[in-house]
């Protein structure tokens, strides 16, 4: 999971306009405002976007944030140790894959193939490994021990008939959401536009179809101000891993929480977030394309999203809970 530094670390110099950011203004030009969805979208995918460079993972100060298999390749390895019940379960099939859509520059595709050489000998024999991701590193970048693994290039899963296991890690936070808030008992979408000085500035606006139709789904009503996100691109990612399965599981790791726990009045400002060189802080409106953006998963969507694509949920857990039960 990510892990930022306190405030108040210290900031780089101002870098020059991305064309991720060019690209923003000319729609606003051309548009007015547009949906913050959009904004993040172009910030993080936009061809100079962030995740289309290289990333900057780790826990040295040249990082944004670190996640839980650059911490320590045993991360993975116990994630293998799961995944080799589940192929248990199955009836110990041959080729099973593991299939990672974001898997970055491998790390934890690193301990997963470390395990399997270690481990039960026909495991390992059956194991294939495809890491998925829209900017795979260069083969002079792939960490050696994650040589056992296909990479492949996309930002969707193109595989189907797969007998195996799709697993993501904090992938699902990373999808552009809706931003919204309660204004006299109804939504209102934060729109994003441009002031007379050259500064974005926040607009509201009447809410897309997706905010209606998340909202109507929840057992309660959200008082004036509260403020929250809708990751419309769920259904479509679960969707996406259950066509390419012919059997087998999913497994998704990610921040996130159930809806009465994500639109609880505790979570009043809504879960938005940015990392940039370890420092956590909540303005998009800078560094655009070179900082990462996020916002929790409503778990509770996911499961029902994941039911309509022909899924069925084994169990929910915090991270913690599932590494002590695998030991």
């Amino acid at each position: 999971m990510r892990v930022p530094a306190p405030l108040g670390a210290g900031e780089t110099p101002p870098a020059p306009m991305t064309a991720a950011e060019r690209e923003i203004r000319r729609l606003i030009a051309e548009r007015g405002t547009i949906p913050f969805r959009d904004f993040m979208r172009l910030a993080l995918y936009h061809a100079d976007g962030y995740y289309s460079r290289r990333r900057r993972i780790g826990a040295d100060g040249e990082g944004d944030y670190y996640t839980s298999p650059t911490v320590h390749p045993a991360f993975g390895a116990l994630l293998a140790l799961q995944i080799r019940a589940m192929w248990r379960a199955l009836g110990r099939p041959s080729p099973f894959w593991i299939i990672e859509p974001g898997a970055g520059g491998g790390e934890l595709a690193r301990g997963a193939v470390a395990f399997r050489r270690a481990e039960t000998p026909r495991f390992a024999r059956a194991m294939r490994y495809a890491a998925i991701d829209r900017a795979p590193p260069d083969a002079a970048e792939r960490i050696p021990d994650a040589a056992g693994a296909s990479w492949i290039k996309s930002d969707r899963i193109p595989l189907r008939g797969v007998v195996g296991c799709v697993v993501s890690n904090e992938l699902l936070d990373a999808f552009p959401v809706h931003r919204f808030i309660i204004r006299d008992g109804e939504p209102r979408e934060i729109h994003v536009g441009i002031a007379q000085d050259g500064a974005f500035r926040e607009t509201e606006r009447a809410p897309s179809a997706a905010i209606r139709e998340r909202l109507d789904r929840l057992p309660l009503a959200l008082p004036d101000g509260f403020r929250g996100e809708i990751n419309p691109e769920i259904g479509a990612w679960t969707q996406s891993a259950a066509s390419a399965l012919e059997r087998g599981f999913v497994i998704t790791i990610d921040y996130g929480g159930e809806a009465d726990e994500l639109y609880a009045p505790r979570r009043s400002q809504g879960t938005f977030q940015t990392h940039y060189r370890h420092v956590a802080g909540s303005s998009p409106y800078q560094r655009i394309g070179r900082q990462d953006m996020t916002a929790h998963v409503d778990f509770t969507e996911l499961i029902e999203r994941g039911a309509s694509a022909g899924l069925r949920p084994v169990f929910l857990t915090t991270q913690a809970e599932f590494l002590d039960s695998l030991g």
